[in-house]
């Protein structure tokens, strides 16, 4: 906890790397400050961030609610969901010159990077700013953080995985028949080399991708790992619901799953050709497009934080399919097209290319 005396030093110096004032509650500012030091591009430990200092006339201005009802409304910033991780800051008030002020000590997150609104935010010199893609996956390196699909699941056993599953349909896809000869690893060898295990002592415990891809029950260890699908009566969500299924397996089985249930209630029609009888098949909806949306939902969907399924609500007029989560990883609306991504663990999207 920083005193009197050293808030008013970091006055005279003003801002600085590590150093931002502010007059008073500002909610995007407020937040955005708070990544930026959390995210610490300088690796200095992150920064102090004061409420209650006037920047045009660098001089303490006080607050002009209570400390506390600022405090809370800070802590409400950090908890919303605004700031994704979460972060825990120091937040406390102190008498400056007769006014109160707010000063919110910020450390360097081991979570990091932190984004407000979506958007990384760092610290450069004395202002806050957009991350590049660059700089947000410079800071992806420094947190040494596994993805999530790479994270032992500690309740799990290799038992809970289908290892038939793995060796008959993943393994072909993935390495070729020579590297297979070659290398005479058992199935649970080949799934520790593809980091699908990790060796903890003697457990053998399996990852989360495993676990979504062979897992023998995914949704006793992810209940959100599912699909809820709905088919209304009408077109519009007031409607009296037709049918409501509950589709669970691994990801490739959701992914199937999805695509029969949504054919099932399709309209069909078929025409004849002009020359011969043969008779052709017309579904409302291209198979194609349904399984590609219905793919991208449930791959790229966020399993680590988000405990909602993906949707398919089907109506008279359309379908909707909702994937949980917002843009995977580092995109954002100004990046697409950019060929920038980061790849959990590129295994997901490899296996489901050949399904």
């Amino acid at each position: 906890m920083l005193t009197p005396i050293e808030i008013e030093k970091r006055i005279k110096e003003w801002e600085t790397q590590s150093t931002e004032f502010k007059r008073e509650f500002v909610t995007d500012p407020i937040r955005e400050a708070m990544v930026a030091f959390s995210n610490d591009y300088s690796e200095i430990g992150g920064g102090v961030l004061v409420i209650g200092v006037d920047p045009s006339t660098h001089s303490v201005f006080g607050l002009p609610d209570e400390p506390e009802e600022i405090m809370r409304r800070i802590t409400g910033l950090c908890r919303d969901g605004g700031i994704v991780p979460t972060i825990a800051p120091q937040i406390y008030s102190i008498d400056l010159q007769g006014k109160n002020v707010v000063v919110i000590e910020v450390k360097r997150s081991e979570r990091r990077p932190h984004r407000a609104n979506n958007i990384c935010y760092i610290r450069v010199g004395p202002t806050t700013r957009k991350a590049t893609p660059d700089e947000e996956f410079e800071l992806v390196r420094r947190s040494g953080r596994f993805p999530f699909d790479m994270i032992p699941v500690r309740e799990a056993t290799y038992e809970d995985l289908d290892f038939t599953k793995f060796e008959q349909e993943f393994l072909p896809r993935r390495l070729s028949s020579d590297i297979l000869a070659l290398n005479n690893r058992s199935p649970v060898e080949w799934a520790e080399h593809l980091k699908f295990i990790i060796k903890e002592g003697d457990r053998l415990i399996p990852t989360v991708a495993a676990v979504l891809l062979f897992g023998k029950n995914p949704q006793r260890f992810f209940p959100h790992a599912s699909i809820d699908f709905i088919r209304f009566e009408g077109d519009d969500p007031s409607y009296p619901i037709l049918d409501r299924k509950e589709l669970s397996g691994t990801v490739d089985t959701l992914i199937r799953a999805g695509v029969e249930v949504v054919e099932r209630y399709m309209v069909q029609g078929y025409r004849f050709s002009e020359r011969s009888p043969v008779r052709t098949d017309i579904l409302e909806y291209p198979l194609r497009a349904v399984r590609e949306a219905i793919a991208n939902a449930v791959m790229h969907r966020d399993y680590e934080t988000s405990r909602t399924s993906v949707s398919i609500k089907m109506f008279d007029d359309r379908i909707e399919i909702l994937s949980p989560g917002g843009l995977f990883g580092i995109m954002t609306r100004e990046n697409f097209g950019t060929g920038l991504n980061r790849h959990h663990q590129d295994l997901v999207i490899y296996y489901f290319c050949t399904i």
